[in-house]
């Protein structure tokens, strides 16, 4: 936990510098960002703002976050980008993976990795505003879906939502993300939804490709 002192120089910096701690980029990005969508599968190429969009999301529009990569290896990158974006504004506890940012109001961003099957129950009973999943055709379906049933909050005026960044399967396991997302990712689909259906309709599915 910050120490008190901390804490404060920290309000007083973010106090004179009111910049936001991270803005998305114009286009995709910022639709993806403003997506009404419950749960939100953002595609795209290497270096097109995927993880930005989590780390920024989980920053700068939810109270408690976790990000969650397939091994826990592979958070290496999360890591350090979340580095340079957060450190101005926040600590990490290396032994919890967890940032607390003070941002305007205190915000908690956890990362999080399921490799096995079965190892997404250590997150049962959970909660957070938002289930973020960095590189999601690397999961199982039954770890996603049983990870995205702790989605929620006690804080009426908090918004809930899952957002998933990453790119259609290369192997078999990750081919129910197509069944999922499949009527935004089959341009076959019949009477397929507009490619970024982000009409805020209820548990709402859309895709963003960049």
């Amino acid at each position: 936990m910050l120490q008190q002192a901390e804490a404060t120089k920290l309000k007083q910096r973010i106090k004179r510098e009111p910049q936001t701690l991270w803005t998305p980029l114009p286009g995709p990005q910022t639709e993806a960002y403003n997506c009404t969508a419950d749960q939100l599968f953002y595609g795209g190429a290497a270096g097109g703002g995927k993880t930005d969009l989590l780390l920024g999301l989980s920053a700068m529009e939810h109270q408690r976050s976790i990000i969650f990569r397939r091994e826990f290896k592979q958070l290496e990158g999360l890591r350090e980008r979340a580095d340079e974006l957060y450190t101005p504004y926040g600590r990490f506890r290396g032994d919890k993976e967890l940032w607390r940012l003070v941002n305007r109001i205190p915000r908690r961003v956890e990362f999080g990795a399921v490799q096995l099957i079965g190892h997404e129950k250590k997150y049962q009973g959970r909660a957070h505003d938002l289930k973020a999943f960095d590189e999601i055709a690397h999961f199982a379906e039954q770890q996603f879906r049983f990870l995205i049933g702790w989605n929620r909050t006690p804080d009426p005026s908090q918004r809930v939502r899952v957002v998933c960044a990453g790119n259609p399967p290369t192997d078999a396991e990750g081919d129910w993300v197509i069944a999922y997302w499949g009527p935004w990712l089959d341009p076959s689909t019949r009477t397929p939804p507009s490619p970024a259906s982000c009409d805020g309709s209820p548990r709402s599915r859309a895709r963003m490709w960049r």
